[in-house]
């Protein structure tokens, strides 16, 4: 988990349902903020990458998902996840969060 600027930031994953990635955001203030997401994979399968970006309301501490991301990681894949957080046109926070390791079969 980041914190940064009152905002915590972490990533939860369900591997059970094809590596499910779902970024978490939570304020200890309420607040509406834009955010840029962009997940990114690198290995011996080639190269993915997901872009996704909005606005998000946040409660006072109350977790906030911002969507899930599937997306297929093997192991020694290069896999993170980069989130920035804009308030009012300027940037407040940037975050790099490692993708899980991928669960031996």
């Amino acid at each position: 988990m980041d914190v940064d600027n009152d905002i915590e930031v972490w990533l939860e994953t369900d591997q059970n349902r094809g590596n499910l990635m779902t970024p978490y955001l939570q304020s200890k203030t309420p607040q509406v903020l834009e955010y840029r997401l962009r997940a990114r994979k690198k290995g011996r399968s080639g190269r993915s990458e997901i872009t996704q970006s909005g606005s998000v309301r946040l409660s006072r501490r109350k977790p906030t998902a911002l969507g899930s991301i599937g997306m297929s990681v093997a192991q020694g894949d290069d896999c993170y996840i980069e989130l920035s957080l804009v308030d009012g046109g300027a940037l407040i926070a940037s975050y790099i969060l490692s993708c899980p390791e991928p669960v031996a079969q």
